[in-house]
């Protein structure tokens, strides 16, 4: 078993997220990138994870992807498509939402 969680580094270099990690007795990770990073930084990221046995546990894909509403709808599904891309890239074991919510409030 692992123990994992998201941590800040600072700044946007991997060598500092893995000693953020080490410094909480960790050995797992929310992934710490956004979609939009070049996929070189993420590459960095997901080897460095490797190289010190972290793994990437999740990415967070949080939105409404079944809201009534069609503008939030496309929006949050575009969202999800682009943080399970995100996943695949960073080699994350899981990309997480919630189902959403119907209601108009």
């Amino acid at each position: 078993m692992r123990l994992g969680g998201p941590v800040s580094s600072g700044n946007h270099d991997p060598e500092e997220w893995i000693a953020a990690l080490r410094r909480e007795g960790y050995r797992a990770a929310v992934c710490p990138l956004e979609e939009n990073v070049e996929e070189t930084a993420i590459r960095e990221y997901r080897l460095a994870a490797e190289r010190h046995d972290i793994r990437i546990a999740e990415v967070g894909a949080w939105s409404n992807p079944i809201s009534p509403d069609e503008d939030i709808c496309r929006q949050a599904l575009a969202y999800c498509k682009r943080r399970l891309h995100l996943a695949d890239l960073i080699g994350a074991r899981c990309c997480v939402n919630i189902s959403g919510s119907r209601s108009m409030q």
